[in-house]
């Protein structure tokens, strides 16, 4: 499903300076952004930090990062590895989540606070942050399928 998503929006994003990529592995999400202005990938785990480091199963997620990129840019060998990895809550715990059920709340939260260069939520915020993804989906959806009938 992905791969043919890909093909569709080469064009589109072939001159993005950001992607935003969600990767769920073994029921856990993280959310990767791939700058390519700063030649950088920025992964956003909310399970990881200096005392619980991502060990194998970041290794899977950055193989299906690097699988995805290759679809994205095929004309581009090598960019995923030519990009340094760059992963901020290693050292900052305080941005961790802290129950197993979050991860996907956290992602979209960690992508918006990048992308807007917002301070980053911690676990008091995620209430707040559902709140607004709900109003945000149910809006946008709205406008783009009209009313409910």
């Amino acid at each position: 499903m992905v791969a043919g998503w890909v093909r569709k929006q080469t064009a589109e994003l072939e001159g993005a300076d950001l992607l935003v990529i969600p990767i769920c592995h073994e029921s856990h999400w993280v959310v990767v952004i791939v700058d390519r202005k700063q030649q950088e990938l920025v992964v956003y785990d909310s399970l990881c930090s200096a005392s619980r480091p991502p060990g194998a199963q970041r290794q899977a997620q950055m193989e299906d990062m690097h699988e995805l990129l290759l679809m994205l840019y095929p004309t581009t060998p090598g960019l995923g590895t030519i990009m340094s990895t760059r992963e901020p809550f290693l050292a900052n715990a305080k941005c961790q989540q802290t129950n197993n059920k979050d991860c996907g709340v956290f992602a979209c939260a960690n992508a918006w606070c990048h992308v807007y260069q917002k301070q980053f939520f911690t676990q008091r915020n995620v209430g707040y942050f559902r709140q607004y993804l709900l109003h945000i989906l149910s809006t946008r959806l709205a406008r783009c399928i009209g009313p409910e009938p």
